[in-house]
């Protein structure tokens, strides 16, 4: 379980979010949604360690992540992965380098061994043969299909997905939502996004960040109904 307590963050004279309470459960979906500004991606990046609060704190499994040293943070790490918005391969390396280099770094894997793992992680991201191919020689699609492959290379007990269907054309988008709603039962998933198609596809807990605190926690179902003026701004049709 990760337990975000009292976490207040503020960049200078710029606070992003203010004594905000979370608890993201085992084996459970989240979606955060909110504005551009909202605080969605910090928060997700102090969760991560990357951040340091000003106030309160990040409990990931009983361990407070900013009272533990580097090596037992690292070790929380491990147990964690994310799906960066614009999946951030490297350009130097070719497919099979990029979903192996996790693997190579923190598993002690035969060049047999390592090659089956690859092959086994895009094909769940329904990609074949590609291994030699460069970043530069993908689809937009195909690139956050390879990065979601590296992202779950190590069977991590938590994925965060940052905006993972942005920039995507409606079918790629949807495939891409098709692939977290896979692999969800076999994580904790958390997913940053303000795509609607995404969201009403997903149908999950939603936790909605505005004004630096947290203005709904609840089902899709609720979030739907909500007579909250800003999620009702934020969601914008009657379709939805």
């Amino acid at each position: 379980m990760i337990e975000i307590k009292d976490l207040t963050v503020a960049f200078n004279e710029t606070t992003i979010f203010e004594n905000i309470n979370l608890k993201l459960f085992a084996d459970e979906m989240t979606v955060i949604v909110g504005a551009s500004g909202s605080g969605k991606s910090v928060l997700m990046k102090t969760v991560l360690g990357l951040i340091k609060p000003v106030g309160g704190t990040v409990i990931i499994d009983g361990e407070d992540i900013f009272a533990i040293k580097r090596r037992q943070l690292n070790n929380v790490r491990k147990k964690m992965a994310m799906l960066f918005q614009g999946g951030a391969l490297l350009d130097s390396m070719n497919v099979f380098q990029n979903v192996a280099l996790p693997m190579v770094e923190h598993l002690n894997l035969t060049d047999e061994e390592l090659a089956r793992n690859v092959k086994e992680k895009l094909h769940l991201v329904g990609l074949e043969n590609i291994e030699h191919k460069l970043p530069s020689e993908l689809s937009g699609g195909m690139k956050k299909r390879v990065s979601l492959a590296r992202a779950i290379s190590l069977n991590p007990y938590y994925i965060i997905y940052d905006e993972p269907t942005t920039g995507l054309d409606p079918i790629i988008a949807s495939g891409i939502t098709n692939l977290i709603q896979k692999i969800k039962s076999q994580t904790t998933s958390i997913v940053i996004t303000h795509d609607l198609e995404c969201i009403s596809k997903l149908k999950s807990r939603i936790v909605m960040l505005d004004n630096k605190k947290i203005i709904f926690d609840g089902s899709y179902k609720d979030f739907k109904k909500s007579k909250i003026e800003k999620i009702r701004r934020f969601v914008g049709n009657e379709n939805f």
